[in-house]
């Protein structure tokens, strides 16, 4: 078997992370639990239910928690660890390589890299990796071989979301910002159209009922920003996987040696 834990990651200490484990038994993938924060990834291992109405809280770190919980939700050791946020093996103190080349390649379609810097995400991306680390999962550049487990990946889903969707330009999906997004809409108007993208997004097979998501879009922010998390850290753990691919489309990795950023290819050619 091979279980992904995957990290829509914070870049603010007062911010909480989204997390998602996935595990693949002979050909099936399927979504073993997704959390809105690490304490709520904690309880489900703990056979407790999130209340997905309770504002989550900012971690710092946690890597062994989090593993811990992973091992027990999918009773094997996690494989792969995959992180929405820059890490590196070097000090991150402004654009990097791999900023640039994603930029390059999925800037047309609005996706291009935010530029990481020392303060976002700054020491929290250097903890994240130092614990992991310590844990066991270094890590990955670009001159890790391809196949190499218990590593730590740095990823960038919302190509993959792209490809999923089939669409030509970054996908308008956060109720935080529905504002932005579709200016002079009602409240209600909004709130509809946020849905109508959710709709369109596949939603994860769950091993369990107790660890389904609610509903995308509600005029309670803080379940709505739960679940963005959840699907963005799904997004985070489902770059690897098969059903995440069309043909002609791999995963490529940019970088150089400090540092990979793993992006599906092809995005170019939509």
């Amino acid at each position: 078997m091979t279980t992904i834990l995957g990290i829509d990651a914070a870049w603010t200490a007062g911010e909480p992370s989204g997390v998602a484990l996935v595990q693949q038994t002979g050909r099936r993938w399927r979504c073993l639990a997704s959390a809105a924060s690490y304490a709520a990834f904690v309880e489900l291992a703990d056979g407790r239910t999130p209340d997905w109405t309770r504002t989550g809280v900012g971690t710092v770190g946690g890597a062994e928690k989090l593993l811990d919980a992973a091992s027990r939700l999918a009773g094997e050791p996690t494989t792969l660890v995959t992180v929405d946020m820059p890490v590196s093996t070097s000090p991150i103190l402004g654009r990097r390589a791999a900023d640039r080349e994603v930029s390059r390649a999925f800037g047309a379609q609005w996706c291009s890299a935010h530029s990481p810097g020392p303060v976002r995400p700054g020491l929290l991306g250097a903890e994240l990796s130092r614990q992991f680390s310590k844990a066991g999962y270094p890590v990955a550049t670009t001159s890790t071989p391809g196949g190499t487990r218990h590593r730590l990946l740095e990823v960038y889903p919302h190509p993959a979301l792209l490809v999923l969707l089939q669409r030509d330009r970054r996908v308008p999906y956060k109720v935080g910002k529905s504002s932005r997004y579709w200016q002079g809409a009602s409240i209600d108007e909004r709130i509809a159209r946020a849905d109508r993208v959710w709709c369109h997004t596949p939603r994860p097979r769950h091993a369990h009922r107790r660890h389904r998501h609610p509903p995308a879009a509600r005029r309670d922010g803080q379940v709505a920003c739960g679940t963005e998390a959840t699907r963005r850290c799904l997004g985070c753990a489902g770059l690897l996987l098969g059903r995440l691919r069309v043909p002609g489309r791999q995963v490529l990795p940019a970088g150089r040696r400090d540092s990979r950023r793993l992006v599906p290819s092809g995005m170019t050619r939509l």
